[in-house]
């Protein structure tokens, strides 16, 4: 893409300036960061004490590669979308539904976009995947699992993750499968009942264009999604994918990351996206991370036990890592692990007074 997409609307809703503060306080709980945009209308002074983003009324919430514009007025919220992509694109209007669903559920369903919809229609990245087999084990306890692709380019950028969309039992090789379908209101449609999808997010490993091939290294242990899927799936079954979407954490600065077991691909993939890269990664896995991994000389790896407790893990990398807070250089943060380790991870990094654009705290999995 040459240039970015735009989109806009506006949410009918009684209170807009409530609304904006209640979504950039769910922003801020998910890392993403607000910038108060001027306002002549802004009265500071009414809010003494208040962060600014939560006493403006005109704000923007930013991350990599998109911005939305938040302006509460008279007549609703007005929103102003800006992404470098049209996967970007879809995923700022399902954060808007999502948030606005939270507040009036009328209003997220009437919101309507300046760049129209294709109600009915699949999402525009979406893509049916078609399973060839499993490789050998990368390392005990992450399998490697192949798909035929129809489009293989898409997946070898930059953007690393894609949401995968496993059919139930009942629809066997997929084919009578349901898939998410466009809304008026810029959200997706799922399917429910017995034709509900099971979903989660996963790295490509690998995107091979000319075979067209798309690997997946994924956890395998009793109730994994994929890993289970693939332990039944004959070669021809089919699921869905949407994305890619995520890029790797940029390469401006020294990087301190903890991961465990399925944040490995990721943390993989930003090392081959970076060689240059210097810092410090905490890892909790088997001994064959290092190999898998690859670090490039400028990181530290320090390995961990498989087993080794969540918090236990934040706490090893931001023990090692506080004397590298050099205000010169502040180092860039990508935490990628169990929700425990997320969270602790974030209470530290605040009180070190950790700016969120300069950290990724993601949790992978719950406990």
């Amino acid at each position: 893409m040459t240039a970015p997409l735009y989109a806009g609307a506006r949410a009918g809703l009684p209170d807009s300036v409530a609304a904006l503060r209640r979504i950039v306080e769910a922003a801020a709980a998910l890392d993403i960061r607000a910038e108060p945009a001027a306002r002549a209308d802004a009265d500071p002074a009414a809010h003494p004490g208040a962060h600014p983003a939560a006493r403006a009324r005109a704000v923007t919430l930013r991350g990599d590669g998109w911005s939305v514009g938040l302006d509460a007025g008279d007549r609703g919220l007005d929103l102003a979308a800006e992404a470098c992509d049209a996967v970007v694109m879809r995923g700022i209007k399902e954060m808007a539904v999502h948030f606005l669903a939270e507040i009036d559920p009328p209003a997220a369903e009437a919101l309507r976009w300046s760049d129209g919809a294709r109600p009915g229609a699949l999402a525009a990245d979406f893509q049916a995947w078609t399973w060839r087999g499993a490789r050998a084990p990368v390392m005990p306890g992450l399998d490697r699992l192949v798909f035929e692709v129809e489009d293989a380019a898409r997946y070898a950028g930059a953007p690393m993750h894609v949401r995968l969309l496993v059919p139930p039992v009942e629809t066997g090789d997929g084919e009578g499968a349901a898939w998410p379908r466009q809304k008026p209101n810029g959200g997706l449609a799922w399917p429910a009942g017995p034709q509900a999808l099971a979903t989660r997010v996963y790295t490509v490993r690998r995107a091979d264009v000319a075979r067209g091939e798309v690997e997946i290294d994924a956890v395998v242990h009793g109730d994994d999604l994929l890993a289970g899927w693939a332990a039944r799936a004959r070669p021809g079954w089919r699921l869905g994918a949407l994305g890619p979407s995520g890029g790797p954490p940029a390469a401006d600065a020294a990087l301190m990351a903890a991961a465990d077991l399925c944040a490995l691909p990721a943390l993989a993939r930003a090392f081959e996206a970076a060689p240059g890269r210097r810092g410090l990664a905490v890892v909790a896995a088997p001994p064959e991370a290092a190999a898998y991994l690859a670090p490039p000389p400028g990181i530290a790896l320090r390995l961990l036990p498989p087993d080794t407790a969540p918090e236990a893990l934040a706490d090893a990398l931001l023990d090692a890592a506080e004397a590298a807070m050099g205000a010169a250089d502040p180092p860039r943060w990508w935490i990628a692990a169990e929700t425990a380790a997320v969270r602790r991870a974030r209470v530290r990094l605040d009180a070190l007074g950790v700016p969120r654009d300069r950290r990724d705290c993601v949790a992978y999995w719950r406990a």
